[in-house]
């Protein structure tokens, strides 16, 4: 919601392999982890395109996951900030200029970031949000854990509703991660949508302009997750 920093700075602040500091909660918005107020080394940048890559694999998460979907105003525009007040600037739209975000809270100094209006990451969450009301089993489906691997950053799950079943794969690490399919005979696979800022309209193994891979081996279908991707997949059985 509003009283927190917003996702794009969580994920700049969050650090690899820092631990929870309330692990029954099991999120970063708390303590000194959400403002310089309390922390004196609480980055005010503007995400990088890996930290932004991150974002992308959060909103996807959020459209194809369990409950409601819920986007701070702005998030969807790039903008970012810690905790009050600095989440709470006004409004970037794509028909306006801004000035560069030149200050500090702590007055410390920085390098000027350009204050302007994302139209690709504003793009991903259109088509994330239309991804969703494309495919009913996204908002009433069932959810069932596929794979995890807690070392490679890798988690996979399934939602099914009505005769539709929808494959999600989302890989946070940072290398490439071969997944075999749970698949059933006579069904093949569509790939319907990557987590990045290319377009994809492809089925089964033709793949292009992607680093993504679909590959049939010995009956089995096996999908390469590029690192920092997530693809989402629908299963579709076809008559003899």
């Amino acid at each position: 919601s509003h009283d927190t920093d917003r996702v794009g700075s969580m994920i700049v602040n969050s650090g690899e392999g820092k631990p929870y500091l309330q692990p029954d909660r099991f999120d970063y918005d708390v303590s000194e982890r959400v403002s310089p107020r309390y922390a004196n080394d609480y980055s005010v940048r503007e995400p990088n395109d890996r930290e932004r890559q991150i974002q992308r694999l959060v909103a996807l998460m959020q459209m194809t996951f369990l409950g409601a979907p819920m986007i701070y105003y702005g998030d969807e525009t790039g903008m970012w900030g810690a905790d009050d007040p600095c989440n709470r600037l006004p409004m970037v739209w794509d028909d306006l200029q801004y000035d560069s975000q030149a200050g500090d809270p702590l007055t410390r100094e920085r390098e000027a970031d350009e204050m302007k209006f994302d139209a690709d990451l504003h793009d991903f969450y259109r088509r994330m949000i239309e991804l969703r009301r494309e495919h009913p089993v996204l908002s009433h489906g069932s959810f069932k854990p596929l794979t995890s691997d807690d070392d490679a950053k890798f988690f996979a799950f399934v939602r099914e509703w009505q005769g539709e079943r929808i494959l999600v794969a989302i890989n946070r690490g940072d290398a490439t991660f071969s997944w075999e399919l749970p698949s059933k005979n006579g069904e093949t696979l569509s790939l319907i949508e990557v987590a990045s800022d290319s377009n994809f309209d492809v089925e089964n193994s033709d793949v292009e302009n992607s680093d993504v891979e679909i590959l049939r081996r010995d009956g089995v279908h096996v999908i390469k997750v590029p690192p920092l991707e997530a693809v989402v997949l629908a299963e579709q059985t076809h008559p003899e």
